[in-house]
């Protein structure tokens, strides 16, 4: 992994790793801004600028803006799903790490048509990563 190549030569207990990797990701996700979407260019859940076309500048905002915002969804969607691992590990190492994001996902997805389409569509690719 990227986040992890300052650690390139010394042994991690899977305890050890849990906690670098977690603690990695986790700071890139909160340095996300508090509302933004996860899997949309959406700055808060009642942002309704057309993202569909970037080219084309709305009465708030611009089209560099917007491919800027867009720019921004991309790296939020890969930094949510390499944090989606916590998932898979052991909770006594998680703790509350796990809640806060299952939450925040599960409010994603159930209020935003974009997020929880890009969150499916994103899958295959993803596994294939981690598989590798």
């Amino acid at each position: 992994m990227d986040e992890l190549q300052a650690l390139d030569g010394f042994v991690l207990s899977p305890v050890d790793y849990c906690h670098v990797f977690t603690d990695c990701i986790c700071s890139e996700l909160k340095s996300f801004p508090t509302d933004a979407h996860w899997f949309c260019p959406k700055r808060r859940d009642d942002d309704f600028i057309d993202y569909a076309h970037p080219d084309e500048a709305e009465e708030e905002m611009s089209p560099d803006t917007k491919r800027e915002l867009i720019h921004d969804a991309k790296r939020r969607h890969n930094v949510a799903y390499k944090y989606s691992i916590i998932l898979g590990l052991d909770p006594e190492y998680t703790v509350g790490m796990r809640d806060d994001y299952v939450n925040r996902l599960n409010h994603l997805l159930k209020t935003c048509d974009k997020c929880g389409y890009n969150w499916h569509m994103g899958r295959k690719a993803y596994v294939k990563e981690i598989t590798e």
